[in-house]
């Protein structure tokens, strides 16, 4: 009975650190597929190319029709994005229209920024570009469905069963050099 009570306490830990080292290797596995989800910026969408312009404190999305042209700047209108206020602007963004807008801004150049701006629901929708205050160069659009999650998901599993089978077959080796080096010569 103890024996039955140990084995099964056994598997339900393996099975356990299982779990958390898969729950450990998503984020790795999410960067893996990460360019998977990345298109030319010559790739037609009905709906445009989606571009941030700023003016003030007010946040605004122009759709660009053709990937190598600027939307028409108004006057006070810029593509570049504080840094301090991404957070800010993606919970404007969100007020306006009722979508979860994901917005990573980094700086490329002191007068141009790489901005990746694109909508989180059972996928991705959006894309990434060059900005400089009055213009614009798309990078490549970001698309996925909700079926990203078992190619990144895959990916994290994989990783997890490799990392197990070497660490499995390294305890199996120090196991049979100690029990070796604790019988004494042969």
């Amino acid at each position: 009975m103890q024996l039955q009570f140990r084995r099964a306490a056994r598997a339900t830990l393996k099975g356990l650190f299982f779990a958390v080292t898969v729950a450990a290797s998503i984020p790795l596995g999410v960067r893996i597929a990460e360019p998977l989800t990345h298109l030319p910026p010559t790739w037609k969408d009905g709906r445009g190319f989606p571009v941030l312009v700023l003016r003030g404190n007010t946040v605004r999305i122009a759709y660009l029709r053709d990937s190598s042209n600027s939307a028409t700047l108004r006057p006070g209108e810029t593509y570049l994005v504080p840094l301090s206020q991404q957070a800010a602007i993606a919970k404007q963004l969100f007020e306006t229209d009722g979508r979860s807008w994901v917005l990573n801004v980094s700086s490329h150049s002191p007068t141009s920024q790489r901005v990746e701006l694109f909508i989180l629901n059972d996928g991705y929708w959006g894309g990434g570009y060059l900005a400089t205050s009055t213009a614009v160069d798309p990078l490549y659009w970001k698309i996925t469905g909700p079926g990203f999650a078992m190619i990144f998901g895959g990916i994290a599993v994989a990783i997890a069963a490799g990392l197990w089978v070497v660490s499995g077959a390294g305890f199996k080796w120090a196991t049979r050099a100690l029990a070796k080096a604790h019988a004494g010569p042969a």
